[in-house]
């Protein structure tokens, strides 16, 4: 059988973040907090007023899918399915057409060019690619001619758009917004002012240059920005996944199943401070210049994550006549990629997650159990079928309407493991 379609979707995000009152504030200690003398201070502003200012971005995209499928039956035994898609997602378009991202400088080498780079307004954020084209294939097979044994196994390839969190993670770029960085100890500015409410600082009043970075007074060390990026040469994230299994039924209504599943994601999205350089602060005498002297910490927002998925399955099945199913199977796996563990918040090794990896060139080197690996896994449940269940006579039929109703009855699932049995990295 020959089936064709296609699929269009119109995406809308939006971000709307108020005005903050003072921003973000680091202490070195305890007793400087009691001292009211932070080291760091970072706040989403207005250049030309100095002021905090609220940021509104309006985002939207369109995606589109087509596709082709056949069935095959091979013989009696042997059925095969095979397709192909066309996916493309679309690169967002902002309302007002306030898109800020990176344009790089001159130079052979990423840092060269990253040196000389600036930030400001853009036309498109990256070039959306047309030439995702992910085929599928499935295999069926009856191996003893009966009917109660199954072979089946299959491949697929799919991509994935850009992950919302990629969009809308940039809360202030020039030339619309900064998110200005004020730390003395390291030459960004000059003084913090803090009190309760936090003053307003003239240091945030000023201008920018060429490259998105502020102007500061002569004599008087600059503040500067810390600004969201995103790689004008994103590709499209994918993964492909695989799978063998052999079903028995081994009783009346009783299907036990082996299994093997496999997933690789490929080029999935990452976000790294790429203004770094090896060395930065032995040959400055402490103080963190870092490649682009117009800006402290960035995120960059790239590709280049790898993920690996590797899960052995067995799975027993009862249909207990018309009204009752049972279920329940056993998950021994591994989950292993590059950066999970780099998201703020999660463990002890990433207090400064949206940082991402400690060496962005050197991914594997984050290589490690992730942090949604759970190697092994046990569920069982039930679940009965209500409108087959509840019959009533005509003069109870509210009853019987109230008995179809979803919260008429309940699935009952139990979902065990232990704590020592699971593993993340950075754990």
């Amino acid at each position: 059988m020959l089936r064709y379609g296609r699929e269009f979707r119109s995406i809308f995000i939006a971000l709307s973040v108020g005005a903050p009152k003072m921003g973000s504030l680091s202490f070195n200690s305890l007793l400087a907090f009691t001292e009211d003398n932070p080291y760091y201070q970072s706040l989403v502003v207005n250049p030309a007023t100095g002021l905090p200012t609220a940021v509104q971005y309006d985002y939207s995209s369109r995606e589109t899918e087509y596709f082709v499928q056949n069935d095959w039956k091979v013989n009696m035994r042997q059925t095969v399915d095979a397709g192909i898609r066309w996916n493309y997602f679309g690169g967002p378009s902002e309302r007002r057409g306030e898109l800020s991202s990176i344009t790089f400088g001159p130079g052979t080498t990423f840092d060269e060019r990253f040196a000389g780079a600036s930030v400001g307004k853009v036309s498109r954020l990256f070039n959306a690619q047309r030439t995702n084209f992910p085929p599928r294939v499935g295999l069926a097979y009856d191996p003893f001619w009966d009917g109660g044994s199954s072979i089946r196994a299959g491949f697929s390839l799919s991509y994935e758009p850009v992950h919302g969190l990629t969009l809308l993670s940039g809360t202030g770029n020039p030339p619309f917004a900064v998110m200005a960085t004020l730390q003395p100890n390291a030459g960004y500015g000059t003084n913090i002012l803090y009190g309760i409410p936090v003053p307003n600082n003239p240091e945030f009043k000023t201008t920018l240059n060429a490259q998105g970075g502020i102007v500061s007074p002569a004599g008087t060390p600059p503040i500067r920005i810390s600004p969201w990026m995103i790689d004008p040469g994103l590709k499209t994230q994918y993964r492909e996944n695989w799978f063998l299994s052999l079903q028995h039924e081994f009783a009346e209504s009783w299907i036990a199943e082996l299994g093997y599943i496999g997933t690789n994601g490929i080029n999935l999205e990452r976000r790294d401070d790429v203004n770094l350089f090896d060395g930065d602060l032995l040959i400055n005498n402490g103080v963190q210049k870092r490649l682009n002297h117009n800006w402290s910490g960035v995120a960059y927002a790239t590709n280049g994550v790898t993920s690996n998925y590797n899960a052995m399955t067995a799975e027993i099945r009862h249909q207990a006549g018309r009204t009752l199913s049972l279920h329940a199977d056993y998950r021994w796996s591994k989950w292993f990629d590059d950066e999970s563990d780099t998201a703020s918040s999660f463990w002890a090794d990433n207090s400064q997650g949206s940082r991402g990896a400690q060496d962005a060139n050197c991914l594997k080197c984050e290589r490690g159990r992730s942090e949604f690996d759970i190697p092994k896994r046990f569920t069982a449940s039930s679940c009965a079928d209500s409108q087959t269940w509840c019959r009533f006579p005509r003069e109870h039929q509210d009853l019987q309407t109230r008995c179809l109703h979803p919260a008429a009855f309940e699935s009952h699932s139990v979902d065990l493991f232990a704590a020592d049995l699971c593993a993340a990295s950075g754990g």
